[in-house]
């Protein structure tokens, strides 16, 4: 991580001492020296370097070479090669070092309307390699309507509104249509107690004025006006029950 230590092995393999050996830790392709080491003495010539790299010696004795680098950087990233020396022995490895750097927190801000849709900014600095950044959604399907223009969404809320219109509409002239009908029954039942009402008058006291053919024809009128399907025989006299008789007889 920068501002970090970070430290880079090498070893030789048998293990033999260092000592006596000359040691150097360069850049590959750049060929800068890093660090060098000889005879107990050891230093850098590059100025960035300076002052921030050291060879642990404690490990020299086995055969290693540890580069240890101080307040890494973001320009330390790369690949170093150890390089060892000594007469005609020659030996030498490469090593990649790879530097991270976390950046700022996120900042999310919203810019405005953008082609149909909200542009969105996420913005966040300092990070080391460059991230890439991804949206995600529920699921990770894009949503229909973001897909819309908007005189399409317009359209869609026109029309759904007028079968809202519609069907509320359509259930008021069903509510209306039985208030109707249930008025209509009543008034039918109260006409059709008021005739009732008036046979059993007439058969209970009935009026010397009217003969029994007239009589017969009020209660056939009667029957006529309470739309009844069977024929009934109605039977009241002087001599009989004062009440109403009535039976149902079936059509041949």
């Amino acid at each position: 991580m920068v501002g970090e230590v970070a430290e880079r092995p090498c070893h030789l393999s048998p293990k033999i001492s260092t000592e006596s050996m000359e040691l150097m830790w360069l850049r590959s392709g750049l060929r800068q020296v890093v660090h060098a080491y000889a005879h107990g003495k050891e230093g850098t010539e590059r100025a960035e370097y300076r002052g921030r790299t050291s060879i642990l010696r404690e490990d020299i004795a086995e055969g290693k070479a540890v580069l240890r680098i101080h307040k890494v950087r973001v320009s330390d990233s790369g690949t170093y090669q150890c390089y060892f020396q000594d007469a005609d022995f020659i030996a030498k490895a490469l090593v990649e070092l790879k530097v991270a750097a976390l950046g700022s927190d996120l900042h999310i801000e919203m810019k405005g309307y953008e082609d149909g849709g909200i542009r969105v900014e996420c913005t966040s600095a300092g990070w080391y390699p460059q991230p890439q950044v991804e949206w995600r959604g529920f699921p990770s399907t894009r949503p229909f309507f973001s897909s819309l223009k908007p005189w399409q969404v317009a359209l869609g809320v026109t029309v759904l509104s007028l079968l809202g219109i519609l069907v509320g509409a359509a259930i008021s002239w069903c509510q209306q249509q039985k208030r109707i009908r249930a008025l209509s029954q009543w008034e039918r039942i109260a006409k059709a107690m008021w005739v009732l009402g008036s046979l059993v008058t007439s058969l209970i006291d009935p009026s010397p004025t009217v003969s029994p053919a007239g009589r017969r024809k009020k209660r056939y009128l009667a029957c006529e006006y309470l739309d009844l399907d069977l024929p009934l025989r109605l039977s009241a006299g002087r001599e009989s029950s004062p009440f109403l008789t009535l039976t149902a007889q079936g059509k041949e």
